[in-house]
């Protein structure tokens, strides 16, 4: 989070300068507005929203997912709302609707909250280039790792594969018979 004091130094002005030019209140040179805009663009400041200008209770985290209904989404969102309000934080929720196009926007909104971490999953492996610099701690979600977000948290499906493919072939398993009403099958992995 970029506070007003690196705006300040950035732009080598007084707190109360960057202070006055961010809020529109009082007077500054031309010459000091553009430096101080200047500077708070470069750092990627982002004014606090009415919400959490008021003072929001207790931290947030942002949350971005394809899609809400989709079952292994609302199943880590459930993880992640009860990890997180265990922990006395709160869950701020988006979707891109698998659309690459709208995760930047999605991001973005996140972000005017100003949320003290982001759990991201990506449809598209180039939005994480086109994100701001300037944000809280991150983590993937079901995306592999990149150079700009080495956290991340995944399934590895591939290598899944293998081993239930690996596992059926070690017991040369032919398929099972019809479950019987009232018996369960068995579990031989």
């Amino acid at each position: 989070m970029v506070t007003l004091q690196q705006i300040a130094f950035h732009a080598g002005c007084s707190l109360a300068t960057v202070s006055r030019v961010l809020k529109g209140e009082g007077t500054a040179s031309d010459e000091m507005v553009r430096r101080v805009r200047r500077a708070a663009a470069e750092l990627g400041y982002r004014p606090r929203s009415p919400a959490s200008a008021g003072g929001r209770n207790r931290p947030v985290v942002g949350v971005l997912v394809p899609s809400v209904p989709n079952p292994v989404f609302a199943a880590s969102l459930a993880g992640i709302q009860h990890r997180l309000q265990a922990a006395k934080h709160g869950v701020l929720i988006a979707q891109s609707n698998y659309d690459p196009g709208s995760e930047t926007a999605a991001v973005a909104a996140l972000l005017e909250q100003r949320p003290t971490g982001l759990i991201l999953t990506l449809c598209n492996a180039e939005t994480s280039q086109a994100l701001s610099a300037a944000l809280p701690p991150t983590v993937l979600l079901n995306n592999r790792p990149v150079a700009r977000f080495p956290a991340a948290v995944t399934v590895d499906n591939h290598r899944a594969g293998y081993e239930i493919t690996r596992c059926i072939l070690q017991h040369r398993h032919s398929p099972l018979p019809e479950p019987v009403e009232g018996r369960s099958t068995r579990s031989f992995c």
